[in-house]
């Protein structure tokens, strides 16, 4: 009877621990979402890394304003400002 318990308290708090995370990847979702509309951004990729370990990816819009291509884990990123 106590596996039974000790069974059902563990998967209880994975659940919610599970759920904490979906949250924080939601809010994230959403931050990345306004952002690109608010700054006028073609497109970008995200990922958070945790324990050495990917535990959050995703792309949005397209590589650039010339092209439909839509951003993924082999899109190139210029990284610095173009008018310094």
């Amino acid at each position: 009877m106590k596996h039974i318990h000790l069974t059902a308290f563990t998967l209880n708090i994975s659940a919610i621990a599970f759920s904490q995370q979906n949250n924080q990847f939601k809010l994230i979702d959403n931050y990345a979402k306004e952002a690109i509309k608010a700054n006028q951004i073609p497109g970008l990729a995200i990922g958070v890394i945790k324990d050495g370990k990917v535990i959050f990816e995703q792309y949005y819009e397209t590589e650039n304003l010339e092209d439909a291509k839509k951003v993924s884990a082999n899109s190139m990123f210029r990284i610095g400002r173009d008018d310094c």
